[in-house]
């Protein structure tokens, strides 16, 4: 029950796409006079996974500006990404943060955990690292912050999971 339209720069994605049925547009979503062809305008979100993330940051601020009624959520290269979006308030999903909390719940399966430990460690993991990308993009250019933030932090979660360790 809802529609979207897809905008890539790879001609065999847009045969795919519209093979199955939705609305889709050749071309680089930077241009903003693409978006608008789109229906920018008109949407209630955007998401944007441009691999260039210099040029994702840059569409961000400039869809900001054209449509500011629209909502994005933002696929963020690095961390470094990550605090940037999250200083504009837009939501991003970390490109390898999640598979490398899958790769770390097959771990911790190996070496015996149960299924609902694991699910508790992973999202604690995730719910404190998310908050630690909002707590450091204020910081971003403060490198000697960053570093104390990320050295706290190291210690934080050890905490954390000395003390799930201890309930096994």
């Amino acid at each position: 029950g809802i529609e979207a339209t897809v905008i890539d720069h790879d001609p065999g994605q847009i045969d795919t796409v519209r093979r199955f049925g939705w609305k889709a547009y050749y071309g680089d979503a930077t241009r903003m006079e693409l978006l608008e062809s789109a229906g920018a305008a008109r949407a209630r979100l955007l998401v944007l996974a441009i691999d260039d993330p210099a040029a994702a940051l840059a569409t961000v601020k400039r869809v900001r500006a054209r449509f500011p009624q629209l909502a994005l959520v933002v696929r963020a290269h690095a961390r470094t990404d990550a605090y940037e979006y999250a200083e504009m308030g837009v939501p991003a999903v970390r490109e390898v943060f999640g598979s490398a909390l899958d790769a770390t719940a097959h771990m911790l399966q190996i070496l015996g955990f149960g299924e609902k430990e694991i699910e508790g460690i992973v999202k604690r993991f995730r719910d404190y690292d998310e908050a630690q990308i909002v707590q450091g993009a204020p910081h971003r250019h403060d490198m000697a912050k960053l570093i104390a933030l990320s050295e706290q932090g190291r210690r934080d979660i050890a905490a954390l999971l000395a003390a799930e360790a201890s309930r096994r």
